[in-house]
């Protein structure tokens, strides 16, 4: 078995699951009293998620191609605005934020559909904020 982007990919992302789940997560989870969900619930499922992805990735790898300039700065802008947008989230909150953000992301790669583009910008957001603050009791930035 050839090394590989892919494998070697999927071996990153496999050990870097694994040290989510037993180092990462452990230790910096905070516990918390009220909800029905242990704080660190999620973050272990999406780990082991992840370093399960890791291993099918590693073991089954894709066939290659390379990526234009364009689509690599689309990359860096998409990037950038996910940065930008998690920033300004610790000022304004996720209510104000996210669905801008949902918006900018939605017009870029071409969404101009109003029932798509309202479900995005409106619903979605909505939904996640009603399930992870009143149905978890958890808070968002």
């Amino acid at each position: 078995m050839m090394l590989s982007a892919d494998r070697a990919t999927g071996l990153f992302f496999f050990v870097a699951g694994l040290v989510c789940y037993f180092m990462i997560i452990p230790n910096y989870v905070e516990t918390a009293d009220s909800g029905s969900l242990h704080p660190d619930t999620f973050p272990n499922a999406l780990s082991i998620l992840i370093a399960i992805c890791g291993v099918i990735l590693a073991l089954k790898p894709t066939n290659h191609r390379v990526h234009s300039v364009r689509e690599m700065a689309m990359t860096a802008v998409y990037f950038a605005i996910l940065c930008a947008s998690v920033y300004a989230m610790t000022f304004f909150g996720y209510v104000f934020v996210s669905p801008v953000l949902a918006l900018v992301l939605m017009l870029l790669i071409g969404e101009r559909r109003p029932l798509w583009l309202f479900s995005g910008v409106v619903v979605t957001p909505a939904l996640i904020w009603w399930l992870i603050e009143i149905v978890l009791e958890r808070g968002l930035p």
